[in-house]
């Protein structure tokens, strides 16, 4: 054998897993001396064996976990079941989030259908490289589980449970990482601390919050801090910034989410406040306009920052809140007695999910001076308009070929969501393969951590929303994305959103694999 030349690895020899939600039958035999108490007991099996309070938290495709995604599990079951029968290597790789939700959640269900079709295009195009029905030459092979942590994420802990116990080494699901996890909320925070615990490293999909961390967590998506940079660049190469001085100061005001729970919301109004100059020219005073989303008459505390707004009169508004109280913002500002004075408001990616021409009527009404700007996660404009600044090959599985995200599924990218859970799906694909080898093509949970740090300048991670690599640099945390790429977005008042600029915490993203720094 030459040096180079590929060695098949050795046919998988280990148990293959069985359901992962066994039916239990609801009889059981008894004998014919205990005839008195059968009625009774056949009636109690038969209900524990049904065990209507029982619910699937992790499942390879097998189980529906929610009506929506039907299609994208089976077409997750048909690629995991053709990866154990190959005789190939392979591992596991569980996307968690909240799944069994509602419309009126942070986590709405079409959030959870975007991440699990991002998840099964990472799957299929890393186990098919070419597209076609043929494995690559790459191991492991990927199997893909879906784990659901209920309403708001509040659920993990079942989950979570679960998870472990198919990490372990002796375990037939063979799971060595997961992906996805959740907006960043405290119970997020409290999910992956207890996966940390176990031992399983981590790859956060729309994760921001700057202080949300663990060990072995890792993330593909940019931090407030860096969002918050990106959005103060861009502000910076406008003309209004630029003419400030200290007589005639460009001013600001904050908008700020006080709610408890919520980690990204006070992470955002927190990185505004400590990326903003305040150098004289440019003012965001101490003052601010507070609201909770998570109590009653928010939408009243909302709509009573506008008297301030107009007294104030800032050039731009910073709103450090999600989706649901920035469109009362809006509304409310188009009805303000100001409206003679043009106001730019800027906020965070939780404004993609404002991001729908389907909107009910404008977001806000003609003639009401605004313009509204937001730091996004991933962008398609981004493919178009900013070419180095993604890789072509990856991009392209999101197109019009037979097994491209475009013909596959109905749903639009706009938002963002299952671009960053293909990317963070990839990354963990990435990982996995980092520490496979000829004398050992199938990696545990335990090596995964080794994968991740070898993600770096020269050997980065070709994601679709922007090149991805972990170094630590001038207090950047591990797993944190170096300069991540950050769409800068115009939202429009009929719910549609343009691209204005890619920026980065340093203004220019990474074009590709660099030197080492």
């Amino acid at each position: 054998m030459t040096e180079g030349q590929a060695v098949s690895p050795e046919p998988d020899k280990l148990p293959q897993p069985g359901p992962i939600n066994p039916r239990r039958p609801w009889y059981r035999k008894l004998g014919w001396q205990i005839i008195i108490v059968m009625v009774v007991t056949i009636l109690t099996a038969a209900v524990l064996s049904w065990s209507p309070w029982s619910t699937v938290r992790v499942t390879d495709g097998s189980d529906p976990l929610a009506d929506n995604l039907r299609e994208v599990q089976g077409l997750i079951l048909d690629e995991n079941k053709r990866v154990i029968s190959s005789g190939r290597p392979w591992v596991s790789i569980a996307v968690m989030l909240p799944i069994r939700t509602t419309d009126e959640a942070r986590n709405k269900p079409e959030d959870a259908l975007r991440h699990i079709q991002g998840a099964y295009l990472a799957q299929y195009w890393s186990n098919h490289p070419n597209g076609d029905d043929k494995f690559g030459d790459n191991a492991p092979l990927i199997r893909i589980l879906i784990a659901d942590t209920g309403y708001e994420g509040l659920e993990w802990r079942d989950t979570v449970a679960q998870l472990g116990e198919m990490a372990k080494p002796d375990n037939n699901e063979r799971l060595v990482a997961v992906a996805g996890l959740g907006l960043s909320t405290d119970a997020t925070q409290q999910a992956v601390n207890a996966l940390a615990n176990k031992g399983i490293s981590m790859v956060g999909s729309v994760i921001t919050a700057t202080g949300l961390a663990a060990t072995g967590l890792f993330r593909v998506a940019p931090t407030n801090s860096d969002e918050a940079a990106a959005m103060v660049n861009y502000l910076e190469d406008t003309q209004e910034w630029k003419s400030a001085s200290a007589t005639t100061p460009y001013e600001a005001y904050l908008v700020q989410d006080r709610a408890g729970d919520d980690t990204y919301v006070q992470d955002l109004g927190n990185q505004y406040r400590r990326i903003f100059p305040n150098d004289g020219a440019h003012i965001l005073p101490q003052a601010q306009g507070d609201y909770n989303s998570q109590k009653e008459g928010a939408g009243n505390a909302i709509a009573a920052q506008i008297a301030t707004i107009c007294s104030f009169r800032p050039r731009v508004v910073f709103f450090a809140g999600r989706s649901d109280g920035l469109r009362t913002f809006l509304r409310a500002l188009s009805a303000r007695y100001c409206s003679d004075t043009r106001i730019t408001v800027v906020t965070g990616d939780g404004a993609n999910n404002l991001n729908d021409p389907t909107e009910t009527g404008p977001l806000w009404v003609d003639g009401a001076n605004l313009d509204v700007f937001y730091t996004a996660l991933a962008s398609p404009e981004t493919w178009q308009n900013h070419s180095t600044a993604v890789s072509r090959d990856t991009v392209h599985r999101f197109g019009q070929c037979t097994d491209c995200f475009s013909v596959l599924f109905s749903e639009p990218l706009d938002e963002g969501d299952a671009i960053m859970s293909h990317d963070a799906v990839l990354t963990a694909i990435t990982a996995a393969r980092n520490v496979a080898s000829q004398q050992n093509p199938q990696p545990t949970a335990d090596a995964i951590i080794n994968g991740l740090y070898q993600i770096n300048a020269t050997n980065p991670v070709p994601g679709a929303s922007g090149w991805l690599y972990f170094q630590r640099e001038g207090g950047i945390p591990d797993g944190v994305p170096y300069n991540k790429a950050v769409p800068i977005m115009q939202l429009h008042s009929n719910g549609t959103a343009s691209q204005e600029d890619l920026s980065s915490r340093s203004g220019t993203p990474p074009a590709g694999p660099e030197p080492p720094r």
